[in-house]
């Protein structure tokens, strides 16, 4: 995380890169519902309100003002902490959106702000925004399958395993990732199929580095890659 003394620092937006592997995206896909957000057009792109405008700093100020009605640049995610992820599909459902979405995506390479210090930077009274936020600039190309996975359906989240190499891990998945899936230890059904399947049906891969990372991501389990970490302790066995 960046710190700053001085407001009066010239404003570059670079200056905020945050690199990242893993984001979540949490959507309301309610036609009708006042929360809707969705990013997705027609062809399967994720892109911002506006995504040619210029990320300068008064794009910034926009983004960062509730009231403001000028579209952005910029699409928030959460950065690999799929906990906040969760919290925030939880607000949505609570708020009366039935049709709740988040998306994973692969962010490597791509301009990636840390939301939190730059809103501090620009002194955002009363800044809410959450330290795990980041900005993505323009918006995910369908093309470039960076869309990892989708998370959707209601109900309220479930213990399951993922297996790696003989790792077996404890997460919190959607009902829908879980239900007919094969139980193995402790009883917690084994979601790994089902999120090779849907891993798959986004990347046309199987199994790979992004599909460990993402696994990682979902375990809440320390990365080495970029400036912030998210751990989350696994519950030991009894």
């Amino acid at each position: 995380m960046h710190t700053w003394e001085s407001r009066k620092m010239p404003f570059d937006i670079d200056d905020f890169k945050w690199p990242c592997e893993i984001g979540f995206r949490v959507e309301v896909h309610d036609h009708e519902h006042w929360l809707n957000n969705c990013t997705f057009d027609q062809y399967g792109n994720m892109k911002s309100r506006e995504p040619n405008r210029t990320p300068d700093e008064q794009a910034c100020l926009d983004h960062f003002n509730w009231r403001c009605r000028r579209p952005g640049p910029f699409i928030s995610m959460y950065a690999n902490n799929w906990n906040k992820a969760l919290d925030r599909r939880r607000w949505y459902l609570e708020k009366g959106a039935t049709n709740v979405v988040i998306v994973a995506v692969w962010l490597k390479k791509l301009p990636v702000y840390d939301a939190y210090t730059l809103a501090g930077f620009l002194r955002i009274p009363d800044n809410k925004c959450d330290p795990d936020e980041l900005l993505v600039l323009g918006g995910i190309a369908a093309d470039q399958y960076r869309i990892l996975a989708t998370f959707d359906g209601m109900g309220n989240p479930g213990r399951a395993l993922l297996s790696l190499n003989g790792l077996n891990v404890d997460v919190l998945l959607p009902p829908a990732f879980i239900g007919g899936n094969e139980h193995a230890y402790g009883f917690l059904p084994n979601a790994t199929d089902k999120l090779r399947d849907e891993f798959y049906s986004c990347t046309g891969e199987r199994d790979g580095i992004k599909f460990c990372k993402l696994a990682i991501a979902l375990a809440g389990i320390r990365s080495t890659f970029g400036t912030k970490v998210i751990v989350v302790s696994v519950p030991p066995e009894h």
